[in-house]
């Protein structure tokens, strides 16, 4: 028995002379924790990656003029709308009219700027889990300073990824509307945090 236990407590020293000492693993894992802190805090959201990709590829038609934030989130819910549907978007004066004051003037998108809402539509839908599963691969990567620290990020970074693409698999969307979908969002949002931190 006390041989038994001798080569229990080697192994263990071995294991513990590997990672260090205990102050050592708690300085590492503090260490740890402060860089994940401090990506978590700057990473984009979904909803937030997708108002900042939908916003770019807009300017890229539309490059002059102001947007208004109404009309950001009428944006966004096209793009979860089309992701969720795959229907085309489509231009409707009944449905897209403003609400205005009688004999007010129309603040409705011009005619000219229609055309290009569609494309962002159709072009951020189309690519949007893709570009963020890129934008967090680039987020997150790693200098490969310490391999430990780079496979519990890598590791994480792919459940979440995968996470993701459940999110957005079609049988998961059939029937959901943009606000169920933002819902989902933001609690899939909170899990990840959670996973990660």
């Amino acid at each position: 028995m006390v041989g038994e236990q001798g080569i229990v407590e080697e192994k263990l020293l071995e294991a513990a002379a590997s990672t260090g000492t205990a102050q050592e693993i708690l300085l590492r894992i503090t260490r740890w924790q402060v860089l994940i802190d401090k990506r978590l805090s700057s990473q984009l959201t979904l909803l937030e990656a997708m108002e900042d990709f939908a916003l770019t590829e807009l300017r890229d038609h539309c490059p002059h003029g102001n947007i208004d934030p109404g009309f950001v989130q009428a944006l966004l819910d096209a793009i979860v709308q089309k992701i969720i549907d795959g229907k085309p978007l489509m231009y409707l004066v009944i449905r897209d009219a403003p609400y205005r004051w009688p004999g007010g003037a129309d603040r409705g998108l011009p005619a000219s700027h229609r055309e290009a809402v569609i494309q962002t539509v159709d072009s951020v839908s189309g690519h949007f889990v893709d570009q963020y599963k890129n934008y967090l691969r680039k987020h997150w990567e790693t200098k490969g300073e310490e391999v430990a620290f780079d496979q519990l990020v890598l590791r994480k970074l792919q459940r979440y990824i995968s996470d993701i693409d459940a999110l957005f698999h079609p049988d998961r969307l059939a029937g959901l509307t943009p606000i169920d979908c933002a819902g989902r969002s933001k609690s899939f949002r909170n899990a990840a945090l959670d996973a990660i931190g």
